[in-house]
């Protein structure tokens, strides 16, 4: 058996990153939940506690001048994108620009003089937490390189909505229900979360807006201007939430 019961966390990663290299060199091509699960694989310890809004548990100490609570001193994790926010390890962002060479995931960013888009309406949740990541890391190296002097565009997010089918024909419908299958469990409403929990944990403000005409009904837009993007690479946005949790 690859994986022994006295294995570590670490062991055992590393053991399904080499199965999963291994695979890829004999041919194999990976489907987006596929590429999900190897990716969740990936996560913090501090980014399941943020799932499970759990905690370390304090320990009580009874004295005859009251109770003392302590317990473990838990460093807050460096949020620095380039190192995956605290959330991810970086062999993340490898698997997510692999898999995006491969053909794997689907176009999912473009630019224009005034934007850039990003649209998730096909991508899992933990595919699309990484997927923003590895754009503003960009973003964020270009900032570094130019020394706080590049000039952004603002970011336009396609959140994914759970299309009302009772106007569909039978055919219609039932491609909706072929599609809600390839997506894991919680669909569009999660990676809507997931997206806006994201942004929220690094400090970036953004702005819900109306999709008029330009966009199907699958879909939400969500807008993080320059300015925000900017005062978070330098420092100077404050609002970071710290206790945001992804719900």
């Amino acid at each position: 058996s690859p994986f022994q019961s006295d294995m570590t966390q670490v062991e055992i990663i590393g053991g399904i990153k080499q199965i999963y290299r291994e695979a890829l060199g004999k041919g194999y091509r990976p489907s987006v939940k596929v590429l999900d699960m190897m990716l969740e694989c990936m996560c913090t310890n501090h980014y399941l506690e943020r799932i499970h809004k759990s905690a370390p548990t304090p320990q009580v100490t009874y004295t005859l001048d009251g109770p003392i609570v302590s317990g473990p001193i838990v460093a807050e994790p460096s949020k620095d994108i380039n190192d995956g926010a605290g959330l991810f390890d970086t062999t993340a962002f490898a698997l997510f620009e692999e898999a995006s060479e491969l053909g794997v995931l689907p176009p999912c960013v473009s630019q224009s003089d005034l934007e850039i888009k990003i649209d998730f309406r096909q991508l899992t949740p933990v595919v699309a937490e990484v997927c923003l990541l590895v754009l503003l890391r960009s973003l964020k190296r270009r900032w570094d390189s130019s020394q706080g002097q590049h000039e952004f565009k603002s970011l336009l997010l396609l959140l994914p909505v759970v299309k009302d089918n009772s106007n569909n024909n039978s055919k219609e419908a039932e491609q909706q229900q072929q599609d809600e299958k390839e997506l894991p469990s919680g669909g569009p409403p999660l990676v809507d979360r997931k997206v806006k929990s994201l942004l929220r944990y690094i400090g970036m403000d953004y702005t819900m807006v109306d999709r008029h005409d330009r966009y199907k009904s699958d879909c939400v837009l969500c807008i993080v201007r320059p300015k925000t993007i900017r005062g978070v690479f330098s420092g100077t946005n404050k609002r970071v939430q710290a206790a945001d949790h992804f719900n």
